[in-house]
């Protein structure tokens, strides 16, 4: 039971009890007049006069158990009505909290999922990405004898050379170490794996050039990509 309930319920009692109190002082005062009335009206005969006034008194105090009763009754129904009244509004609360509760749930789990497909679809983006960047090397340099192969650390390397007034060049890609690496220096340097550039996290990289129709597939964990060279003269396979 809640506090206003109880509090409800108190009040009611306070007002039976006082209600109550108010009836014997009423009875006490019609014993007290009939006695008067008696001993004023004498040795009545047959004693009618004293069992008229025990009458009535008996009709009255009954008249106030009555009202009192009554009084009590409407006093419990108020009672009841309140404590169904503070039901209600605090079933009314909790049914708002839990759609709030609800609402905010849908939210947060709405949110992980924007999260989760955004995050996919960024390392989605940096996979074209970096094959993005191995192609487009490849038609800088796209060249007679530019796409060539070399042993790297860890498999075939791609080497694009380019033919400068100051020397001949080479951007080289290669695995390792679970990238994909970048590496650009002079042509007759050695490889120097631990200076290069990742260019794309990967356990695989393998690359194919068909010299008929001038194609080159170049293999990675995040794809496939193929350039079209305009000459085909590269000894890459």
């Amino acid at each position: 039971m809640s506090r206003s309930a109880a509090r409800g319920a108190a009040r009611a009692r306070g007002r039976s009890l006082a209600r109550m109190g108010r009836m014997e002082r009423l009875v006490a005062e019609r014993q007290a007049a009939v006695e008067a009335r008696a001993r004023l009206a004498g040795a009545a005969p047959g004693g009618s006069a004293d069992g008229g006034a025990r009458e009535d008194m008996l009709l009255d105090a009954i008249e106030e158990a009555r009202f009192a009763s009554g009084g009590e009754g409407g006093a419990g129904a108020g009672s009841r009505s309140g404590v169904l009244a503070v039901s209600g509004h605090a079933f009314t609360v909790a049914l708002f909290a839990l759609f709030v509760v609800a609402l905010l749930l849908a939210i947060l789990a709405g949110t992980g999922v924007y999260r989760a497909l955004r995050a996919a679809d960024g390392a989605a983006s940096d996979e074209r990405l970096s094959t993005s960047l191995i192609a487009n090397a490849v038609r800088a340099t796209d060249a007679a004898g530019s796409v060539s192969a070399a042993e790297g650390p860890e498999g075939p390397a791609l080497v694009l050379t380019e033919h400068l007034d100051s020397g001949d060049y080479q951007t080289r890609f290669y695995l390792y170490r679970g990238f994909v690496v970048q590496e650009y220096a002079l042509a007759d340097a050695p490889l120097a794996p631990d200076a290069a550039t990742p260019v794309v996290e990967s356990t695989s990289f393998s690359f194919e050039l068909d010299k008929g129709s001038g194609l080159l597939r170049v293999s990675t964990d995040a794809g496939e990509v193929l350039v079209a060279l305009r000459s085909a003269g590269g000894d890459a396979r």
